[in-house]
């Protein structure tokens, strides 16, 4: 699947260009899922970081995430 240059840009001002649509989905998951405390944590952390540090703080979240979650079945 080729994203259109609209969706591309979109992605890379929102901090996700390049990120596989598995780290999306899991990072959407896991904020949803996260208690309102954690959830202002994680927003806090991200706003002192650079874009490439916003990058791979998301990423190693969400991969940590995927580990703890139970495989589906």
């Amino acid at each position: 699947m080729r994203l259109d240059r609209g969706s591309t840009r979109l992605q890379l001002r929102q901090g996700w260009g390049g990120m596989p649509a598995e780290i999306q989905t899991g990072w959407r998951e896991m904020m949803q899922s996260a208690t309102p405390e954690r959830h202002a944590e994680i927003q806090a952390k991200l706003q002192t970081l650079s874009p490439d540090e916003k990058m791979r703080y998301r990423r190693d979240l969400v991969e940590a995430y995927l580990k703890s979650k139970p495989a589906k079945q």
